[in-house]
């Protein structure tokens, strides 16, 4: 993980997961590491609702690609919805 050292804001709150181990061993493919920080993003800032984001990941992938790419934007969202309950 990125180290944010003195640049955050005393007091700040922070999030962060191992988007690339997750992608790489969780899942078996780094190339949807993408999709995993999109999915946590959603969750921690919670900008934007999830069901849009998914449909968003549905219609941004290539065809055939739609169920492993929402599985890894799953993982993501199911690690950063951890952090904030």
């Amino acid at each position: 993980m990125v180290s944010l050292d003195d640049r955050v804001p005393k007091g700040a709150k922070t999030f962060g997961i191992p988007g690339t181990r997750i992608a790489e061993e969780d899942l078996g493919r780094r190339i949807v590491f993408n999709m995993v920080m999109i999915g946590f993003f959603t969750a921690v800032t919670g900008l934007v609702d999830v069901e849009a984001m998914r449909e968003a990941v549905r219609h941004s992938v290539p065809p055939g690609t739609e169920t492993f790419n929402l599985k890894a934007f799953d993982a993501g969202y199911d690690r950063g919805a951890k952090q904030i309950s």
